[in-house]
């Protein structure tokens, strides 16, 4: 599974938090790659085009199929872990919705 968090960085970000969940992610998956300097575009309520400093933290993960319930189970919790640390970014950025692709599926809380 290709796992990509688009990391929104500025200055009022909380860089110990960040610092923690990338560790939590390291731990979780084995490993994260940090691709730093894109540029994210958006528009705002107003319909106008915004632009944001962004690091993608792309992860390769292997899941076993969910065949059996163990294996179910631990995706389950994997997946839920995740979801945890998808918030602490979020937080740590102070931002309204934090978005993530599995896949290249895009998702966002």
């Amino acid at each position: 599974m290709r796992i990509e968090i688009f990391v929104v960085r500025s200055e009022k970000e909380n860089k110990d938090n960040l610092g923690i969940a990338k560790g939590a992610l390291i731990r979780l998956f084995g490993g994260l790659t940090i691709i730093p300097n894109c540029v994210g575009y958006w528009l705002n309520e107003n319909k106008e085009i915004e632009a944001d400093s962004v690091e993608i933290w792309l992860i390769y993960a292997d899941f076993p199929e969910a065949d059996t319930e163990s294996n179910a189970i631990f995706k389950r919790t994997t997946m839920n872990t995740f979801l945890t640390i998808l918030e602490l970014i979020k937080e740590a950025t102070r931002q309204k919705s934090q978005a993530y692709a599995l896949n290249n599926k895009i998702y966002f809380i």
